[in-house]
């Protein structure tokens, strides 16, 4: 590695330049400490062509398997890398194209899928662009160029899985390209009050869905809204057997406040054990369970008793 002779084709600002410090013996191939040579800091289409009629490897991965492509932020750059040959369908350690790398840079973007790159590629993880794109625009021009909206990783986890980090952009996108949608099911990994929009228009699709057992809650903590939005969220999908991973109540600190806890209780709302077990009063909070379910079993033996055939005496 010599930064030193790196700095010193930096320093170039023309192609006489380049030329200079290669007839001088500088070497265009030497790398600098993440492995990169003078391609990789190129901002002059000229000396690019300098660079490549001398020899440079225009194919060099880094440190990290990058090749000059996936740094580059400049389309007319990248444009110029591309026709003078550098490989488009290069590949990082973890199965990746320049794309995944340059998807919040929609200029970028568009010149490789001008150049052909493949919009479908999957990495390791079995995902492809659409799982980590963050932009309207570009995930619209994923779709556009052929990437496959139901495409499913190594994990069998859809694009649409809309989950707490990008929970409301998935859920934009879903609606957006929901014409597109498969018939496997929706998995709400997030929901928020929103959320039963979402399920309507699903369901006027004839489209399926189911609520993950790690689900996680966003509310505020206005009881109303709570009451009205579970008592909707039971009547479209069955979630006697989800423990919410997670509640947040907008407002509320559930860790400090039992008479919520208790509220979900009584209402059959399950909540993951994990959570309760953090919570100051968890021995309370234990003993409200069972008096709970102490009462449902009573009040379902009533039931049966009241529904058994009545032997009459002669």
């Amino acid at each position: 590695m010599n930064n030193n002779a790196i700095n010193a084709l930096l320093s170039c600002k023309t192609p006489k330049d380049i030329q200079a410090c290669i007839n001088a013996g500088s070497d265009i191939n030497t790398l600098d400490s993440f492995g990169r040579n003078i391609l990789f800091y190129c901002k002059n289409p000229r000396m690019i062509d300098t660079l490549v009629k001398a020899g440079i490897d225009f194919n060099h991965a880094d440190n990290y398997g990058h090749n000059v492509l996936f740094n580059q932020r400049n389309p007319h750059i990248l444009k110029k890398l591309i026709d003078s040959g550098v490989d488009i369908h290069h590949k990082n350690g973890l199965g990746q194209t320049c794309l995944c790398s340059l998807a919040d840079n929609i200029s970028c973007c568009k010149t490789l899928i001008n150049a052909g790159i493949n919009v479908n590629n999957v990495d390791k993880c079995g995902r492809t662009i659409l799982f980590y794109v963050k932009n309207h625009s570009i995930f619209d021009l994923m779709v556009q160029a052929g990437c496959d909206i139901n495409h499913r990783d190594n994990q069998g986890h859809g694009i649409f899985e809309i989950c707490y980090s990008l929970g409301d952009f998935k859920a934009k996108m879903l609606i957006r390209h929901i014409s597109m949608k498969d018939s496997s099911p929706v998995i709400f990994n997030y929901l928020n009050s929103e959320s039963l929009q979402i399920m309507d228009l699903l369901q006027k699709k004839n489209l399926n869905f189911t609520i993950s057992d790690n689900c996680q809650v966003y509310l505020s903590a206005n009881e109303n809204e709570m009451s009205s939005f579970f008592s909707e969220l039971k009547k479209k999908t069955d979630i006697s057997n989800t423990h919410f991973r997670h509640i947040v109540l907008r407002g509320y600190d559930l860790r400090e406040d039992i008479e919520t806890i208790k509220w979900f209780i009584r209402n059959d709302i399950k909540m993951d054990k994990k959570q309760l077990e953090q919570h100051i009063r968890h021995d309370e909070i234990c003993k409200y369970i069972a008096e709970h379910e102490k009462k449902k079993l009573s009040e379902i033996m009533k039931q049966t008793i009241s529904l058994m055939p009545v032997k009459r005496r002669l």
